[in-house]
């Protein structure tokens, strides 16, 4: 999720990164109900991490702390996601953001390791949890200390199907009518999500797809919607052309 940063510090005498999020910045919706889901949203996230363990999931310290203003929660430490590590920093993550975020680039080994451990965690999600990530995108994995990719973000997942876990289930598709912070990454969206309001696990499989193409493309999806589902038509139409 766009708002979070994270600072490092001692937390219970352990290195911990912690992610903070304030109310504040969903206030400019406007609208008091659309402020709580994106609040529920990020309850719901954390809940997950520390529901679901496995060495490829980010690692998750202490739960959910919240307050009037703000809620918190601690991990394992963290160099950043992997869109920072690609140049896409964001405003909003601390000034003194490590020049090794800044600086860092990957060796190819490096890059096959990584993707190897988004494909364990993407087995582990789908296989042994029947859970549809459904935002698999750079800003979704983190990279921590050790230069391992975790799995994070899992604010949007779905249960697979009881009977056939590849079978499609309901889902939301990307709108313009609900604040982009509430819903999945249009630029690394399925075209099944986007077209019917289906998803399964193959469509978290053409989303590492886009990922993949994002790490040899200097941070950028094959897909570039602008947040607009009309020019997310015409880009996938141009993807298609390479098939």
């Amino acid at each position: 999720m766009d708002p979070l940063f994270y600072i490092r510090l001692d937390f219970l005498s352990q290195e911990a990164s912690v992610f903070y999020f304030e109310k504040k910045v969903a206030e400019k919706l406007h609208k008091p109900k659309r402020k709580e889901t994106i609040t529920e949203i990020l309850r719901f996230s954390v809940r997950q991490l520390d529901r679901l363990k496995h060495p490829k999931l980010l690692t998750l310290y202490h739960p959910i702390e919240e307050s009037n203003d703000a809620l918190a929660f601690a991990t394992e430490p963290v160099l950043g996601t992997l869109a920072n590590v690609l140049g896409c920093l964001e405003e909003r993550l601390p000034q003194n953001l490590p020049p090794l975020v800044r600086e860092y680039s990957f060796l190819d080994l490096e890059i096959k390791y990584g993707l190897l451990q988004l494909t364990e965690a993407l087995c582990f999600l789908h296989y042994s949890c029947k859970l549809i990530h459904r935002n698999l995108c750079p800003q979704s994995v983190i990279i921590n200390k050790r230069g391992t990719w975790k799995l994070a973000g899992l604010e949007f997942a779905e249960k697979c199907n009881e009977n056939d876990i590849m079978k499609p289930v309901p889902c939301q598709a990307f709108t313009s009518k609900l604040p982009k912070m509430g819903q999945p990454d249009l630029d690394y969206t399925a075209p099944e999500v986007q077209n019917h309001s289906k998803c399964s696990p193959l469509s978290d499989m053409f989303s590492l797809g886009l990922v993949i193409c994002a790490v040899f493309n200097g941070g950028h999806s094959l897909i570039e919607a602008n947040l607009s589902c009309a020019t997310y038509q015409k880009q996938l139409e141009m993807v298609r052309k390479f098939d």
